[in-house]
């Protein structure tokens, strides 16, 4: 990871030394995505506005929508829920020319996966009306009848924990099978380490051992990076450690203060139960 964020670096020193803005742009999203897997969110932001700023004067429609994904991404993680919103709902204006295009980098379907961040964000904020899970499960559904794999599994790494959360705990064992399976067969680690950590949510529920399998894994958990722990102290707040509380105190971990500071109830892990831990999935 250290690499491609000095790749990513270089190339962008490179670009601003070169005045090639469309390799400032490439960079610059590279370095965007880079930092939030390194929970570093705040840069992340600084790089997403950038990118809108250089999507707005091209005028080229895709670029303008990967730049409107890349603010509500960085910004969800922000705690800035409302902005990530408004991104997210621009996002969601993808005709088919933009949804998966050569310029969308990696080539993911945009609007599922801006409509995954809403659903995602929406539920943390602001879900009166409980819209989430329906946009989650509209979202995962076109995922699945496309067929492309990077599509399905992006658009469950945002929704998988809107589904926990909301403790639908049969969609969320479906969900997060289909995760780890499609990860794991496909060699996508970056993205199988998180099906993991949703695994563990799902099967902890369904345990009924649930001290000893906390126990059993809070030495993994603790190795884990800043985002998953932030992530997994969601699931149960015995998961909480001083650097957690240290990022949360310092405006590092803002999308997950609110259950490191104790202000949030828990999820209602009691509803719908799930009556067995979901087949094939191992502890993070």
């Amino acid at each position: 990871m250290t690499d491609m964020v000095l790749a990513c670096e270089r190339a962008l020193g490179l670009a601003l030394a070169l005045n090639a803005r469309l390799l400032e742009f490439q960079s610059r999203w590279g370095l965007c995505a880079l930092c939030i897997t390194r929970g570093e969110y705040q840069q992340a932001l600084t790089h997403a506005r950038l990118l809108h700023t250089f999507a707005q004067e091209s005028r080229d429609a895709t670029s303008l929508n990967l730049a409107h994904r890349m603010i509500a991404l960085s910004a969800h993680f922000r705690g800035e829920f409302g902005l990530a919103r408004q991104h997210a709902q621009m996002a969601c204006d993808a005709d088919r020319s933009i949804r998966q295009a050569r310029g969308n980098q990696l080539q993911p379907d945009a609007r599922l996966i801006a409509q995954a961040i809403l659903a995602r964000s929406l539920w943390i904020s602001d879900d009166a009306d409980h819209h989430a899970m329906a946009i989650a499960q509209q979202a995962v559904a076109e995922a699945e009848a496309g067929g492309h794999v990077l599509t399905i599994c992006m658009v469950l790494f945002w929704v998988c924990p809107v589904a926990i959360w909301s403790g639908q705990w049969n969609t969320a064992g479906a969900w997060v099978t289909t995760m780890f399976r499609e990860t794991q067969s496909r060699g996508l680690a970056y993205w199988h380490g998180w099906a993991q950590c949703y695994a563990f949510a799902v099967n902890l529920n369904a345990s009924a051992q649930r001290d000893d399998m906390l126990e059993r894994t809070a030495a993994i958990v603790a190795d884990l990076d800043a985002p998953r722990r932030e992530m997994m102290v969601t699931f149960d707040d015995r998961f909480l450690d001083a650097d957690l509380v240290a990022r949360a105190e310092s405006g590092l971990g803002e999308w997950s203060a609110a259950e490191v500071g104790g202000s949030l109830a828990p999820a209602p892990r009691q509803a719908a139960t799930c009556s067995k831990p979901v087949q094939c999935i191992t502890e993070p």
